[in-house]
C-alpha cells in the first residue's frame, strides 16, 4: 500500500513539473499567450482580494452585531 501511494506522488510530480515545462515553453514562443494568461492572473487576484475583503467585513459584522 505504502509503494503504490509513493508512486502516485512521484506520478504527481513528474506529470506538474511536465506541464511547467510545457506551459513555459508556450510561454516563450507566444508573448500574446503570457500577456492572457497575465491578465487572468490579476483578474483572479482581483477577485481572491474582493473575497478577502467580503471575508474579514464578515467576521467583523458577526463580532459586533452580538456585541453590541
Amino acid at each position: 500500500m505504502g509503494e503504490s501511494s509513493n508512486l502516485h506522488s512521484t506520478g504527481f510530480i513528474t506529470l506538474s513539473l511536465t506541464h511547467t515545462t510545457i506551459f513555459a515553453i508556450h510561454s516563450r514562443f507566444y508573448p500574446a499567450l503570457r500577456r492572457r494568461t497575465a491578465a487572468i492572473q490579476k483578474r483572479d487576484e482581483r477577485k481572491i482580494k474582493a473575497s478577502v475583503v467580503a471575508t474579514k467585513l464578515w467576521g467583523v459584522n458577526m463580532w459586533i452585531i452580538p456585541h453590541t
